[in-house]
Order: structure tokens, then sequence, then C-alpha cells
């Protein structure tokens, strides 16, 4: 049964969206303090890093049985718990609302199923005052597949861009490129093993970014969860700027 399906089977009309999760312990050796104000201490390689997602569905059955509409919301935040220096700050949380229209499928391509797609419209800003706000928006669409445990999204994007002198991150294309793709897998005793992949191949040297992450089973749906980023654009705040984190915690629900 889909993760949606045992959700709404407790009467939920909230949902989860992306993964959903707490990590007490995410080290990063090389944190960026430029973006820290002149005169603040710098910043700790271990910190608080957790994600908030969940999503609304407005209509399960608009024009045709197959299309869907949802609400979504994800923010995702670092904090520097153990920085007693810095009061322990919340240094940045990037707020992500969005709008899609999810097309149902059961369409075969091969041996894998179609099993549906996406439109959608996403904002994502770190409510901050220049010079460290960053925001943008953007449409995309999003096909995804499925092949017994496994799973496979593509989601290329493109974005909206307004009055260059209203930017305040006009190069972002050179880092987080033009989509991604993800895969997740569930195996041994309901383990799930996870991964994205962003690559801009018009950088000739590479800007892009790679996530793994693995939950295991703790106690009904909290599990254990080790995540490893490298690469551009984990954050807004760090979007231009190289990140080689391992995180490990809870997460309450996943991709699958």
């Amino acid at each position: 049964m889909a993760k949606e399906e045992l959700w709404k089977d407790d009467g939920l009309f909230i949902l989860p969206y992306r993964p959903n999760y707490f990590m007490p312990l995410s080290y990063n050796p090389s944190p960026n303090n430029d973006v820290l104000p002149a005169g603040s201490a710098s910043l700790k390689e271990i910190e608080t890093k957790f994600q908030i997602s969940l999503k609304v569905p407005l209509a399960d059955h608009l024009l045709s049985h197959d299309i869907a509409t949802y609400l979504a919301y994800t923010q995702l935040s670092y904090w520097q718990t153990y920085n007693k220096q810095e009061s322990s700050l919340l240094r940045d949380s990037d707020y992500e609302p969005e709008f899609f229209l999810q097309f149902n499928s059961t369409r075969r391509i091969g041996s894998w199923t179609n099993r549906y797609n996406r439109l959608g419209y996403d904002h994502q800003s770190n409510g901050q005052q220049d010079p460290l706000s960053r925001s943008w928006n953007r449409i995309y669409a999003e096909f995804v597949l499925d092949y017994g445990n496994v799973m496979v999204s593509v989601k290329p994007w493109y974005r909206i861009t307004g009055p260059p002198e209203q930017d305040s991150n006009p190069n972002m294309w050179k880092y987080l490129g033009y989509g991604e793709l993800r895969g997740a897998m569930t195996f041994w005793k309901s383990c799930e093993a996870s991964l994205l992949f962003r690559n801009n191949l018009r950088i000739p040297d590479n800007k892009g970014a790679i996530e793994l992450g693995w939950a295991f089973p703790i106690a009904g749906r909290m599990k254990g969860y080790i995540q490893y980023f490298n690469g551009y654009g984990e954050s807004l705040i760090d979007y231009n700027s190289a990140v080689n984190r391992i995180s490990a915690g809870l997460s309450f629900s996943d991709w699958l």
C-alpha cells in the first residue's frame, strides 16, 4: 500500500509530502561563516537539521477521475544547537509553499509503471533581508515511475525571473541547474534507501550535488535516519557554497 493510502486510512486530511525528520547530529566540517554578520562568532561544525513537509489535498477528482490538486509546504531548518556563543541561533530556514496538479496513471513503460505525473508552481525563500535574502520561483513537471519496491522521479523545472535589480541570487541556475533525479527503494524489514542527484551539465567544473539517505525502522512510523549530502544547493543561504555534510537522527515519514 502506498504511503498516502496508509495515512488516509487514519482519516487524516493533512498528509506527509517529502520526508519529515529531526537530526540533532549534523556535521559539516567547513561551515560557511561568510553569511554571518560582522563581529559574530564562528559557526559550529555540528548542528541540528530538521525538515517539516506536509500537503493538503484540495480535490481528488478534477475534470476527470485521474487529476488531483494539492497545496504543499516544506520547511528545512538549520539550528546551531550547540553554539552557546551565538545563543544557539536558528541560523537559517528555507520556506517552500507550492501548488501542484497530480495526474494519476497506471501506464506501463516496459517493466515500469508511470504511477503519477505532476505539474506545479513552487516558491522558496529564506525570509531574510539583504544581503542574506535568497528566493526564487519556478514551475516544474515531475514524472514518477516505480518497479516493485523501487521509485524513480525525474523533475525538470524552469525558473521564473523578475527584474534583474530585484534578483538576490541571479546565478542560482549555475548551482541548482534545471532539474533533479530522485530514487528510493525499500528493502529488508522496511528499510529505505534514497538518492538525490543534480548536475548542471553546462558548467565545466560540475557544480552539482548528491544526497544519500538510509532510514531503518525503530517503532511504528518512527525510523532512524542517516543522510549524507555533498555539493551545492543544500540550503538557499549556502546555495553557492560547497557542503559536505553527514547527519543522523529520526525520520517520521519517507519517500515510499
